[in-house]
């Protein structure tokens, strides 16, 4: 028996080749096949005749791909500072509904603050990818394309009728759901190159009636940045964590905190627009309870992805720490 198909997988955004993908092909028998490093397959050993090619990629190791980044990408996006393709509409559309916007945001922020095990659009599809198929030649075929509806969800496909002679493809776009700005590469933890570190500064505590202390946290040495996420420790025996909000013109704006457990939190904001030119602290962070004990908070940063340096106001410094 021949050399039916012959396809290759890529990533949407920039073409890297995605391995590890599972291609399911069925027709009078199933079988399933891996695309290599370079994201190729091909499928032999069965006969001629009528076959549907599925491409699936389990698990949700996103190798650090799904960030704030992609919920201020979102934003952009809604707001139509950010064009987007046929591939980063699907990326970005984490509901599923049809549509970008900032409920997109807000559900890949509480995803990544650990809020959410799965996106909505993962847990309806049961796949953290999806596979839109591209050219091939040779075979009476039909393209199906990926579908997600509050109801239901249609993989991408390709189904071929009486292949008799082999096939060059098909072809697919991979796209990691929730990758809204397109950063995902294989087998590298995404980051944003700079020549400069950002710093995350923790502000000098203000006291705020009823025992509420507010701690401003401002970026500095980021150009421009639109996204921002801490994580926080502190004494749970002598603060207790409020809410957070950011300052300055809060339009295209979503923040999200999550307290992990007592004494330690999460907190990260997104913005469509720069955040660079910000007078103002970015965020405030409010807790409830002992404003001396601020002095023992400790946190680690991330400025649209890369890893901040953390310092404090003068009258705060006790103790900084830097992200991993």
């Amino acid at each position: 028996m021949q050399q039916l198909f012959s396809g290759q997988i890529r990533y949407f955004s920039h073409g890297a080749a995605v391995p590890g993908v599972h291609v399911r092909v069925t027709g009078s028998q199933a079988t399933v096949v891996a695309t290599d490093d370079d994201g190729h397959f091909a499928v032999d050993g069965i006969p001629g005749g009528t076959w549907t090619l599925a491409p699936e990629r389990s698990g949700a190791d996103d190798g650090g791909a799904i960030s704030a980044l992609d919920a201020a990408a979102v934003l952009q996006a809604a707001t139509g500072l950010r064009p987007l393709d046929a591939g980063g509409a699907i990326a970005c559309d984490v509901t599923g509904d049809g549509t970008v916007n900032i409920l997109d945001a807000s559900r890949l922020l509480q995803y990544k603050l650990g809020g959410l095990a799965r996106l909505p659009v993962t847990q309806q599809c049961g796949a953290e990818w999806t596979f839109v198929p591209g050219p091939h030649t040779g075979g009476n075929s039909q393209s199906i394309s990926p579908l997600v509806s509050p109801t239901a969800c249609t993989r991408g496909a390709v189904r071929f009728e009486s292949v008799a002679s082999p096939v060059t493809g098909p072809d697919f776009d991979a796209i990691l759901v929730g990758d809204c700005n397109g950063s995902w590469r294989p087998g590298v933890a995404a980051a944003r190159a700079s020549t400069t570190e950002p710093t995350v500064q923790i502000g000098a505590p203000k006291r705020s009636g009823r025992q509420q202390v507010r701690v401003p946290l401002s970026v500095s040495g980021a150009g421009a940045f639109y996204a921002v996420d801490v994580d926080v420790r502190y004494d749970p025996a002598r603060l207790r964590p409020k809410g957070a909000r950011s300052l300055g013109h809060r339009d295209g704006r979503l923040v999200e905190l999550r307290v992990i457990e007592p004494g330690h939190l999460r907190l990260a904001l997104a913005s469509a627009t720069s955040l660079a030119a910000e007078r103002d602290p970015v965020l405030v962070l409010t807790f409830v309870g002992d404003r001396d004990a601020v002095a023992q908070v400790s946190i680690q940063g991330a400025v649209d992805d890369r890893p901040a340096a953390v310092t404090r106001a003068p009258s705060t410094a006790r103790r900084v720490s830097r992200r991993p």
